[in-house]
């Protein structure tokens, strides 16, 4: 039996090799509760040295804070351990890789900061919404800066240190593609568009008439009247995730829906909109706008994916190589 790794101990473990400061995350973000993770434990001043430089509790705790924004949840108990061990980790990696940038004497120039600080703005509808954030993160527009530019420190040291071992050579993209053949195998799909009118399991015969009627003349308008389907779906579709996309799903392929969307689905030419569907989730108006026959996809169409993948592979383990290189020579002391 698989088990999932619960939420907030995911993100951390996923997290990128960067953990510095507030973690500031584009997209505005907030801090659940804002509350100090440490409310429950008592931690020491001092978390950790690493090569003499200390790792303070406020550093830690906004470690721990950024950990909770990405997961959407504040630390459980049951977990404390678990994600705090994993934390102070991340943040000797960092302190590790920030030393051994400044021993290669890397520099990032005031344009590389700038550049990232406008990517994180940019997540923001307003300066005004980006401000707020700065605020509700407990940082300025100058600490930001400076982790930013921290970040950008190692980002340069791992590039410069793994890119020029990386080496990926055609027989090894071949070599991949023909070892992995299931990979390549594509199903027969269809790319569809749909309208949907939900209705609930429990609605009453009226109501069901009612959401049926309405989806009847959405597809009229569609099919008859040649209305645009794409600015029905925004104006009509109760499908939160594909509405603003003009109900767009997607190569749909066998298995992937419920029974009677994949009839409906499967028996149209592109371009043609079927009959209205009825599902469990109501009454659906779906356009069929491509169809894609079951096929391998050529080497010639994969080998551009699988050399990139290959290379990230390369990339993620010769950055464990350097990260052990620098845990190996390094002092390192924990008190947590």
């Amino acid at each position: 039996m698989r088990h999932r790794i619960p939420t907030l101990l995911a993100a951390v473990l996923l997290a990128g090799p960067g953990l510095s400061g507030c973690g500031a995350a584009p997209g505005g973000a907030s801090s659940p509760a804002a509350a100090a993770p440490a409310s429950q434990v008592e931690l020491p001043e001092v978390v950790a040295r690493v090569n003499g430089t200390a790792i303070l509790r406020d550093e830690f705790e906004r470690a721990v804070r950024s950990a909770e924004v990405r997961a959407g949840q504040v630390v459980p108990s049951s977990l404390r351990a678990a994600v705090y061990d994993r934390v102070l980790d991340r943040l000797i990696v960092f302190h590790l890789l920030l030393q051994e940038s400044e021993t290669r004497q890397l520099v990032i120039d005031d344009a590389e900061v700038d550049a990232e600080i406008g990517r994180i703005r940019e997540g923001f509808p307003s300066e005004e919404a980006f401000q707020a954030q700065l605020v509700e993160w407990g940082t300025s527009l100058e600490e930001l800066q400076a982790e930013r530019r921290r970040d950008l420190r190692i980002a340069k040291l791992i590039d410069s240190d793994v890119s020029p071992r990386i080496a990926v050579g055609d027989e090894a993209v071949r070599a991949f593609y023909d070892q992995h053949p299931d990979q390549f195998a594509e199903t027969e799909a269809v790319r569809a568009s749909h309208i949907l009118i939900e209705t609930g399991s429990d609605a009453a015969p009226a109501e069901r008439d009612a959401a049926r009627a309405r989806a009847e003349a959405i597809r009229s308008e569609a099919a008859v009247a040649g209305a645009d389907f794409a600015a029905l779906a925004r104006e009509h579709s109760d499908d939160g995730a594909t509405a603003p996309a003009g109900g767009e799903l997607g190569f749909v392929t066998r298995g992937q829906t419920v029974p009677p969307f994949e009839e409906a689905l499967f028996m149209l030419q592109p371009g043609a909109i079927g009959p209205v569907t009825e599902s469990r989730f109501g009454f659906h108006v779906i356009r069929a706008d491509a169809r894609r026959d079951a096929r391998v996809v050529p080497f010639e169409e994969a080998g551009g994916g699988i050399r990139r993948m290959l290379v990230e592979q390369a990339r993620q383990a010769l950055t464990a190589e350097l990260i052990a290189r620098l845990r190996a020579a390094g002092e390192i002391e924990t008190y947590l």
